[in-house]
């Protein structure tokens, strides 16, 4: 038990000092000097930005946008590079405090994907901006200030993350429903919240470019053509490594009318599952992006994830089912959104049994109430509205 406090100890130590640096080194950009004509894009998830990033450098041809990216993003980064598009790594090194800081402290806009711990240090200019540009249009799991880990964590923790929740001026939503979570989970401010709809959100209506997408698949992998596709996509786990559902049963059940693909949350480094039979199977698909394969989708199967929000764009006929074998656990740990039965838009089970029976029930399906909920500004045009509010930003 000592051992492990003064492990704990040294843990919030390294965080101070490194937090410490952080606004010491930032405080010799002065503050007072005005913010120069770029904007910083932080980057945690790759391919979530679907177009926006370089529609800013299209559209704000007097404003440099700069990459910072985390280490799994380094591929799209590297694509942004040859757009001509500036990056930079946000890997704690040298080059973080000698580089990164400055260019962040230089930046009139700072736009988020993300929680970032550095943004609670940060001393920006007076007129700087920093925008929340979540990565989901929607919340299963209670985060923030709602998640039930944030209630354990030592006093320094939580005032770091009550300096990061307070440097966020607006946060882009796609629905009120959205706002309302940001307002409870981060603490937002009505007026903060901007229901301008997620700019990541307009590929998934743009039904010539998803024929196209779907058709250039159907080329590749003609046998789809004569099967459903059920798609099991879960959430970002710490610690697992292995995938929760028995493909020999799935396959035993819905060999003759499904393929399965499995797909990882952008975060998991490794794959979930071994290669089995590919008649069942088709792994291969998995290569392709998620708002390729969504459109293809006959069965999403998935758990605490955000991806439902974004499949009922796309296929708003489409079902849901959540498997949730670890309720228990996540609820007591983590939290589910407390209003979550009066907008679910699928069917929850707990085992292989009632997932397999949920599948046989399948029925033809209606999301349009679950859109008008969640989706309810993300219309086709939300890049066009999050072009003219930074256009209105960086005058």
């Amino acid at each position: 038990m000592k051992t492990r406090r003064l492990a704990n100890c040294f843990v919030q130590v390294q965080k101070e000092l490194f937090m410490g640096s952080i606004r010491i080194l930032s405080l010799l950009y002065p503050s007072k000097k005005k913010a120069q004509n770029k904007i910083a894009y932080l980057m945690s998830f790759p391919r979530n930005d679907n177009g926006l990033i370089l529609k800013i450098v299209e559209e704000l041809e007097d404003t440099k946008l700069i990459l910072f990216y985390e280490k799994n993003c380094q591929t799209e980064a590297q694509f942004f590079s040859t757009k001509g598009v500036e990056i930079h790594s946000l890997e704690r090194s040298f080059y973080f405090f000698r580089v990164v800081i400055f260019k962040l402290c230089q930046s009139k806009i700072i736009i988020c994907d993300n929680y970032y711990a550095f943004l609670g240090a940060l001393q920006l200019a007076k007129k700087s901006k920093v925008l929340q540009l979540w990565h989901a249009n929607g919340a299963i799991k209670c985060f923030g200030w709602e998640d039930k880990q944030t209630s354990q964590r030592t006093k320094l923790d939580q005032r770091r993350f009550s300096n990061v929740y307070h440097r966020f001026d607006d946060y882009i939503v796609g629905s009120k429903k959205m706002g309302a979570v940001f307002q409870r989970s981060y603490g937002a401010k009505a007026t903060q919240i901007k229901y301008l709809g997620y700019p990541r959100t307009d590929l998934f209506l743009d039904q010539k470019q998803l024929a196209l997408t779907k058709k250039t698949i159907y080329a590749k992998h003609p046998r789809l053509k004569y099967k459903k596709l059920m798609l099991y996509a879960p959430t970002y786990r710490l610690t697992e490594q292995q995938v929760p559902i028995n493909i020999t049963q799935l396959e035993e059940a819905f060999g003759d009318e499904y393929f399965l693909v499995i797909k990882a949350h952008p975060h998991t480094v490794q794959s979930l599952v071994e290669p089995v039979n590919k008649d069942f199977y088709y792994q291969a698909l998995a290569e392709y992006k998620m708002e390729e394969l969504l459109p293809m989708v006959d069965c999403l199967i998935t758990d605490y994830s955000s991806l439902p929000f974004d499949y009922s764009l796309v296929r708003p006929t489409g079902n849901i089912i959540f498997y949730w074998y670890d309720y228990i656990v996540q609820k007591n740990k983590i939290g589910i959104q407390t209003d979550f039965d009066e907008w679910n838009p699928g069917t929850v089970v707990f085992t292989m049994d009632e997932l397999i029976a949920a599948i046989h029930q399948i029925q033809p399906n209606d999301l349009a109430q679950f859109n008008q909920e969640w989706n309810e500004y993300n219309d086709g045009h939300s890049t066009k509205r999050m072009i003219a509010y930074l256009k209105k930003l960086v005058k």
